[in-house]
């Protein structure tokens, strides 16, 4: 009875009002919990999301490369994996074989009418000693480019490895433009441009090593470690994002309806409002870091309904009589 008599305390409004008066800390510390407690399945939503990419069209091509290769495209992977790449004590990509600071490779298949060539590049530059990259990622990969220039029925794809970072670009910079006639469609795939800023090996992907048994492993492989380091490159994000929702944007409610009631209803200070908004938030956070485990779409509700428990909440204790 006692357990139940403790839980009333967070789902009945009549009963919440006794916390109006209690330290603004600890509604605070209820707030800083939510944020945690909720970027837990949020992070892994993320993370397991960039994960399920793997079987998207923009990756397809890569890791899917050396089923449809030719004992030419073969070579090449083992050319590759033959430099013996990997991540050093320092944090960055060495390799053992590759005896200059800029190295090009071309792989060239096709699957289902469409020729995919997958560009791969090793350029070394120094960033310690101020040395220009050989790419600019910015607008190399372009079909201003000669080498890149579109062309009906062929796909670009692009992997580039520095000291520091991998980088990864499926398709040219103008795929999906509508301004220059590049909404383009094969086999009822519409492509759309995908590419990042880099991922730092140290941070991202501690264990690369492009060491592999047979270079049929490579497409696969870096795939699989460039998506698991996108994934936790969004980890962190989800803190972010449940910072907003659980604190940022509750404030902002909490202001707002304090504005709206303060003079109508029992309470009237600011405290009042936050101190019920923290109880009643507790009830939601529960169920919503429960269920979102098993169902994440939750996530994307847990505001709307903190805000309709929290408002039912105001009404109910703005209209219990006032203490004489």
């Amino acid at each position: 009875m006692k357990v139940l008599e403790f839980l009333k305390l967070f789902v009945f409004p009549t009963k919440m009002v006794r916390f109006r008066n209690m330290s603004a800390l600890i509604s605070l510390l209820i707030f800083v919990l939510s944020t945690y407690l909720l970027s837990l399945p949020l992070g892994k939503a993320l993370a397991d999301g960039v994960r399920a990419e793997k079987k998207a069209y923009n990756f397809q091509a890569v890791h899917e490369a050396a089923e449809h290769l030719d004992e030419a495209g073969k070579e090449i992977l083992d050319e590759i994996i033959n430099l013996e790449c990997a991540i050093g004590e320092d944090g960055l990509l060495a390799c053992v074989n590759l005896e200059t600071n800029f190295k090009e490779y071309e792989i060239v298949y096709e699957k289902d009418g469409i020729k995919k060539h997958i560009h791969v590049f090793f350029d070394f530059y120094d960033q310690e000693k101020e040395e220009e990259p050989a790419i600019d990622l910015e607008k190399e990969f372009s079909i201003e480019n000669e080498k890149y220039e579109y062309v009906e029925n062929e796909e670009h794809y692009f992997i580039v490895f520095t000291k520091k970072y991998l980088y990864f670009q499926a398709h040219q910079l103008e795929m999906g433009d509508k301004e220059k006639d590049m909404e383009i469609t094969h086999n009822e795939e519409r492509l759309v441009l995908f590419r990042d800023d880099g991922l730092d090996y140290a941070k991202f992907m501690p264990g690369f090593s492009l060491k592999l048994e047979d270079g049929d492993e490579f497409g696969d492989y870096v795939i699989d470690m460039y998506l698991g380091g996108l994934s936790e490159y969004y980890r962190p994000m989800s803190f972010i994002i449940t910072f907003l929702v659980s604190i940022v944007f509750l404030l902002l409610m909490v202001l707002l309806f304090w504005l709206f009631f303060r003079k109508t209803g029992r309470l009237q200070r600011f405290k009042e409002y936050f101190n019920t908004a923290a109880i009643a938030s507790i009830i939601p956070l529960l169920l919503t870091f429960g269920l979102a485990w098993i169902f994440p779409i939750i996530l994307n509700y847990y505001i709307f309904i903190f805000s309709l428990f929290y408002l039912f909440a105001l009404f109910r204790i703005n209209n219990m009589p006032k203490e004489e």
